[in-house]
């Protein structure tokens, strides 16, 4: 899964994108090739030539990487499942969530963001994958929460271009959006 994801810090918002991964290039490759065959920074290079955007910065997770991040962050993660699921991961473990509110833990998150049999059409995987970052940043870029700690953990898991001075940078304006965070920071 691709996501763009924007700050926009006159709005007190961020916003998350779902970009789907058969997205194509001017020459006809799609995002998961170019991702495949030149990595990360290429994609990133390509959504932003795409949607006309500036892209600053890529951060890449696999499912492992994600669902260490995810274990880091002290909480779980409140999400609203849309229907039940049942999913086996590539070691044979399986979790079984039924639909509506949970409090995820790591590996269900983790489970949930990989599983792809949605049985409504409504049912976007990608727009799935958005809603569940979307709802880390806005339980997890709060006022009361230290942003170290996140960078850190995200760095020892992630491929990213993401330095410490880059995250420095945009550390006041974490802040400024985390001061006003009623929950709904990000769309």
């Amino acid at each position: 899964h691709f996501m763009l994801i924007q700050s926009d810090p006159s709005h007190n918002s961020i916003t998350v994108s779902p970009i789907p991964a058969h997205t194509k290039d001017t020459d006809g490759n799609t995002l998961s090739t170019l991702f495949t065959k030149h990595g990360s920074l290429r994609v990133a290079q390509t959504i932003s030539s795409i949607l006309q955007l500036p892209v600053s910065h890529y951060i890449t997770l696999n499912a492992a990487g994600t669902q260490q991040f995810l274990n880091e962050l002290d909480s779980g993660i409140r999400f609203s499942l849309p229907e039940d699921i049942l999913y086996t991961d590539e070691n044979g473990a399986q979790i079984r969530l039924t639909a509506g509110e949970h409090v995820l833990s790591g590996a269900q998150t983790a489970a949930v963001m990989q599983y792809t049999a949605w049985s409504s059409h409504s049912t976007d995987a990608n727009r799935i994958v958005a809603d569940v970052v979307t709802a880390v940043l806005n339980q997890y870029i709060t006022a009361n929460r230290r942003f170290d700690g996140y960078f850190a953990a995200l760095s020892n898991v992630a491929q990213t271009d993401l330095r410490i001075d880059n995250f420095n940078a945009f550390r006041r304006t974490l802040e400024q959006l985390a001061a006003g965070n009623n929950g709904s920071l990000s769309r």
